[in-house]
């Protein structure tokens, strides 16, 4: 059946993450009252599904509650995230860098690519426009936000992407979504948490970091 990347609340408001709010860009806002809203319409959401098992056919029962088990499980990640954001400054340090790379890049994915000429004399890359810095400040930046079910990925990853003692360390995260919904940006997010938190756990600390690989098409 048809599926949107696009979720709403039971008010019908959609379900979204400013980049901006969590990149700590105004000191007044930091976005986890958005974070905290995404987590709690999930959890509800599972509560509702979970009554909703009695009603089915008793061959599908079964099944249906192994699906709101993982689905329970999910959801205490998203929250254990959102507390460990709460807890440690310098996770939250690199969860804010991260949402600054992601949002300059939606600021900087929708302008004209700058031509470029490699000088050998000066061994240096020459362009034909200057760079012009981005304003993190404008209107277009205050739009630019994470779909919920982005957002609920890095969340609940967090943990076990920064601590590499973590159970959930052994599991293999895959976001299951058609082509165009945003999977893509969702791993940049979490790649770009992590590279920042290795160099702010260990400056000097250099080299390949994350490898990604895209299937042929």
């Amino acid at each position: 059946p048809s599926t949107t990347p696009d979720v709403r609340d039971r008010n019908g408001l959609p379900l979204v993450a400013s980049m901006r709010s969590l990149a700590s860009i105004d000191p007044g806002d930091n976005g986890f009252e958005e974070l905290d809203r995404i987590t709690s319409e999930y959890e509800s959401w599972i509560a509702e599904q979970v009554a909703r098992i009695s009603e089915l056919n008793t061959q599908l029962q079964e099944t249906a509650r192994i699906h709101m088990t993982e689905c329970s499980k999910a959801a205490r990640r998203m929250r254990d995230g959102l507390s460990l954001l709460k807890s440690d400054s310098q996770i939250r340090r690199a969860f804010e860098l991260a949402n600054l790379a992601m949002l300059i890049q939606q600021l900087r994915s929708r302008r004209e690519a700058r031509s470029a000429s490699y000088n050998q004399a000066t061994s240096a890359l020459m362009f034909d426009v200057p760079y012009e810095a981005l304003d993190v400040n404008s209107l277009r930046a205050s739009e630019c936000s994470w779909r919920a079910f982005q957002i609920a990925f890095i969340l609940a990853s967090l943990r076990s992407t920064a601590d590499s003692g973590d159970i959930d360390r052994e599991r293999v995260e895959l976001i299951w979504f058609p082509t165009g919904g945003g999977k893509t940006e969702a791993y940049f997010g979490l790649a770009a948490f992590s590279i920042f938190l290795r160099r702010l756990r260990n400056p000097s600390d250099t080299g390949v970091h994350a490898l990604m690989r895209y299937t042929l098409r």
